[in-house]
């Protein structure tokens, strides 16, 4: 599968999509980091090569997956391209 990996933010950046998931939910997490789509990465990887550990949490909303890992200090979105 192909992927545009649009925002991967790490440490202290990550911060606020942590407080988002807490407070807002999962869809509120996903909105934020969905708005990063038009300014983002646009780097075209495979699901292989997202920075993504396979036992990461995950969302999945249409062709928008994003994840994190709070022990990590991470969390990522990327939009799926096709099969």
């Amino acid at each position: 599968m192909a992927y545009e990996k649009i925002a991967f933010f790490t440490g202290p950046d990550a911060d606020p999509f942590f407080e988002a998931l807490l407070n807002k939910g999962p869809e509120g997490f996903l909105n934020d980091l969905r708005g990063y789509h038009v300014e983002g990465l646009h780097e075209v990887v495979s699901d292989q090569e997202l920075d993504y550990g396979r036992s990461d949490p995950f969302l999945r909303d249409g062709r928008y997956l994003a994840w994190w890992n709070v022990k990590d200090g991470y969390v990522g979105i990327a939009y799926q391209l096709f099969h």
